[in-house]
Formats: C-alpha cells, structure tokens, sequence
C-alpha cells in the first residue's frame, strides 16, 4: 500500500510519516509540500489506499485540492488534517468527499485508530472537532469518535512541563518555527528558546524532530 502525506510544513510531515511508517510498516509513504505537487505525486504512481491532507495549504488549499484529487481518484481514503477545531469546514470537508476530518491536536492513540477506522471504511470527525459541532453537524452519518490522548494534566505529572511548555510542545509538533511560536504566544523570542530547550529536556529528545515523534508516540502533545 502507498500512502501520500500532503502538507507544507517539513517537520510535521517528517512526524506523521514516521508514525505511519511505524504503524504501517509495509507501507510505502509519500510526501507532498502542495495540492500541485501532490497532484504530480499521483499522476507518476498508482495503488494508494490512503491519502492525509492539510486544509491549509499555499497555492491551493485543502478544499479545492481534495475535489481534485476526487477528480482523479473517487474511491481513495482521504483525512483532512486541521489545526483548527471547525464544524463547519469538517462539514464542508466530507460533503466534498473526504472520509474523515483528524484535527492536529490528536495524539498518537487518536490517529492510529482513526487511520483504522477509515482504512476500513468508516468515517471519522476528532472528538474535539465533535464537541464544538454546530446543530448541522448532528446530520453527518456513521461518524464515530475515540476517547482523547492523554489528558494535559497526566503530561504535566508524567513528564515535568509547565502548562506554557506543553504549548510551545504543540506548536513545535505543528513545524512552527521559534518566531512564529513567539508571536503566537505574546513572548519574546528568547523565551521560546528556554521553553523548547526545556521540552527537549523533558522528552530526552536531542532535537526538535525527535522530541516531535516522541510527544506524538506518547500522546501527550497536540500538534
């Protein structure tokens, strides 16, 4: 089986196909930074039973992407990945045909059985993305849902990080770099140096990447 990763930023791809390639060991995974090079991707290979694709996405996003990539192939397992918990883009997602909606801030419990669920042909909304759902969304058929990963107060109690360090853990799973980590949390930059320095600490990871795959191994960081 092949398994195309579609997403633009390199440390989150690097993530997921690692625990793909780690739950899936007979699979062959791909990678794609955009929706036209994706598209290049399938057009060269065939014989893909899964395709991940973010909603954010340049040149194209993820909406437009999947009614192409629907074009090609109709019956292809494909999961939006968001992050951002939206009942209505997740709607708008399965109406246009995916078969699921993963938001980033799913651990690794939460995306090995969501890929197990769809490769079976189920469909799947993340709880979170459940819990905010709109009046419309109680519509969506066959959408089933697993209990969260690992509740932030057991991370804190296990592994030792401040609640601020667990964020900048989520947004360093999401490839931010430290600027945009800094602006998103109203800190200086230097500040988010300390904390990642301090998350590597906590997860004995000695770079970035490595503390990625862990926190998403153990399901305690949100993507």
């Amino acid at each position: 089986m092949r398994i195309l990763i579609i997403d633009d930023h390199p440390l989150f791809r690097e993530v997921l196909r690692q625990y793909v390639e780690d739950s899936y060991p007979n699979a062959r995974v791909f990678e794609a930074g955009s929706v036209p090079e994706a598209m290049a991707v399938l057009a060269e290979y065939a014989g893909f039973g899964l395709i991940t694709l973010d909603v954010s996405l340049p040149e194209m996003d993820g909406i437009a992407g999947l009614a192409l990539i629907r074009a090609m192939l109709p019956v292809i397992p494909v999961v939006m990945m968001s992050g951002v918990n939206d009942a209505s883009m997740a709607r708008l997602a399965m109406e246009h045909g995916a078969n699921g909606y993963v938001s980033k801030s799913a651990g690794g419990r939460e995306l090995k059985h969501a890929m197990r669920m769809i490769l079976g042909g189920d469909a799947y909304i993340s709880p979170c993305v459940l819990i905010s759902k709109s009046t419309t969304m109680q519509t969506e058929p066959e959408v089933k849902a697993v209990p969260p990963p690992i509740q932030e107060e057991e991370a804190l109690s296990e592994f030792g990080m401040t609640p601020r360090q667990l964020e900048v853990c989520r947004l360093l799973m999401a490839g931010l770099p430290n600027k945009s980590i800094a602006r998103k949390l109203a800190c200086a930059e230097g500040t988010v140096r300390l904390h990642v320095s301090a998350v590597l600490r906590a997860l004995n990871a000695s770079n970035r990447t490595e503390a990625a795959r862990a926190a998403l191994r153990l399901g305690i960081g949100k993507i």
